[in-house]
């Protein structure tokens, strides 16, 4: 219960701070309001099928395998509208490389099927639904909507408004942006040497 509790007092942090963001200060052009829109509809879509999906299969993996993949999706959606500028390009570039890695590391483990509702479970669903708490269809189905359908998506799609920001920006490519490419490079690269160690 105490845990359940603890992650709806980040449910609540995390939308607030979302709401508070786009309420005190920041102001989009028609174009990024037009995109953010383009942006909701997906999320929309994606928590709809992640817990119905879910919820019929019984199993409810099916935020983590679009984990790796909305982010991509997000970006390209973000760059495309923003006119491919250069920073928009290099972000969606290494957010692509960043989804392949995680893509193709999830997929080994059988997380992927023909059938798209199947595939391998995280083991975490598998332990939580044992607990005492999560016996009850209607505990798990809310914990189901509200954390891993709701909450998981929209920390993803939050994760890739940054990109939503740049949109507008009349900053030339500089060297903060070097910096920063050249760490999420170095950084993937770490990520990718740890999928392998792990993976052997």
């Amino acid at each position: 219960m105490k845990r359940l509790f603890e992650v709806l007092i980040i449910l609540a942090i995390t939308i607030t701070g979302i709401i508070l963001g786009f309420t005190n200060g920041i102001s989009l052009s028609e174009n990024q309001r037009t995109t953010l829109i383009i942006l909701g509809v997906v999320f929309g879509f994606s928590v709809a099928y992640c817990f119905i999906v879910g919820e019929i299969t019984r199993n409810n993996s099916q935020m983590d395998k679009l984990w790796s993949i909305l982010p991509v999706a997000y970006v390209w959606i973000i760059a495309v509208r923003g006119g491919m500028s250069l920073r928009l390009l290099v972000i969606a570039i290494l957010v692509t490389l960043w989804g392949i890695r995680l893509t193709f590391n999830f997929a080994r483990k059988g997380a992927y099927s023909i059938k798209f509702w199947s595939g391998e479970e995280d083991y975490r669903w598998i332990v939580l639904r044992k607990k005492k708490i999560f016996q009850s269809k209607i505990v798990w189905a809310l914990f189901d909507l509200f954390f891993i359908s709701f909450y998981q998506n929209a920390l993803i799609l939050a994760m890739c408004l940054p990109a939503l920001a740049c949109m507008d920006s009349t900053q030339a490519f500089g060297v903060f942006d070097f910096i920063a490419t050249g760490l999420v490079l170095l950084f993937l690269i770490i990520e990718t040497i740890a999928d392998e160690e792990q993976w052997k």
